[in-house]
């Protein structure tokens, strides 16, 4: 709950946290992947369930990056510029939300199916995607705010 008006509370406090919260996930996240290299982070004071969270989605985090998928003939600039002409002649007011909502053949051939936390990558190694499955618990995900460009 936000602090009202007469509240001892910084205006500032929430994103304090956050940074706090975040210089922690950057620390572990290091630390797990070298940590030879880097020191074991310092808890921040934040509370317990936001620290679990944390570390569930550092976790989450670390198994993509050691799944790193690279696909190398891949032009993101030509499938995005392939998705946006079909999305714009056949569904030119709505943005594709169903599983009927068929990609072009071009687009969706030769695919493979994530299961796993991966990083997707192209071959010069930019990433295309970090696909995170549970990393975010539902109680959590419903407390994100859901908004749509129509």
């Amino acid at each position: 709950m936000a602090p009202t008006g007469g509240s001892r509370i910084p205006s500032d406090w929430a994103l304090a946290q956050t940074d706090s919260l975040a210089t922690y996930m950057v620390s572990l996240f290091n630390h797990t992947l070298h940590p030879e290299s880097h020191d074991v982070p310092q808890i921040p004071p934040i509370s317990l369930p936001s620290l679990c969270e944390a570390d569930c989605v550092v976790g989450r985090l670390v198994r993509a990056y050691r799944n790193q998928i690279c696909i190398p003939d891949i032009d993101i600039i030509r499938l995005a510029e392939t998705i946006h002409r079909w999305r714009s002649e056949h569904h030119p007011e709505q943005a594709l939300n169903s599983e009927e909502d068929m990609l072009p053949e071009e687009v969706s051939a030769g695919w493979l199916e994530l299961t796993e936390p991966a990083l997707v990558t192209d071959k010069a190694d930019s990433v295309l995607l970090w696909y995170l499955p549970g990393a975010v618990s539902m109680p959590n995900q419903v407390c994100i705010p859901m908004s749509r460009n129509t």
